[in-house]
């Protein structure tokens, strides 16, 4: 690995990179499309799993500098997100027909995300993560609206 270098917050002064989706003629942006296979989910078990290895993403050094256009540096980013029970998960659901809105969902699962991110000559990887960290606000649904909405 090359050598690893500090992330500052999205938009503060210390951000020297930013690796996110380029914003799309359609003013898009943050979004990719991911194939279907990346991800399984079983509601009823409580559990799911994103995984994408290898995905060409683009560093533009801050977050001022992407909203802008401005230029990139090619990068790749790899993660794994895992949702799992929780000891105080909660099942819920909401339907709304009016606005064509449903959804199914479990809070108070747990989950974790490893990440890492490479440009050129710098490697990035995420620390250990503590899915029981107080504040922690994790959430596993299945959403319908709009055509789906039936």
């Amino acid at each position: 690995m090359g050598r690893s270098a500090l992330l500052g917050l999205p938009g503060t002064p210390g951000q020297i990179h930013d690796f996110s989706p380029l914003i799309s003629p359609s003013g898009r942006f943050w979004t990719i499309r991911a194939p279907d296979s990346t991800m399984q989910v079983d509601l009823g078990r409580v559990t799911a799993s994103w995984q994408m290895k290898d995905l060409p993403m683009p560093d533009a050094i801050n977050l001022q500098n992407s909203l802008a256009g401005g230029p990139t540096r090619p990068g790749v980013v790899s993660f794994d997100v895992r949702w799992s029970p929780g000891p105080n998960q909660r099942p819920g659901k909401t339907r709304d027909p009016q606005n064509h809105f449903a959804v199914e969902f479990v809070e108070g699962c747990e989950a974790t995300v490893s990440w890492t991110g490479r440009t050129e000559g710098t490697d990035f990887i995420s620390g250990a993560v503590d899915p029981s960290r107080p504040g922690t606000f994790v959430m596993l649904g299945r959403e319908r609206n709009g055509v789906f909405f039936s």
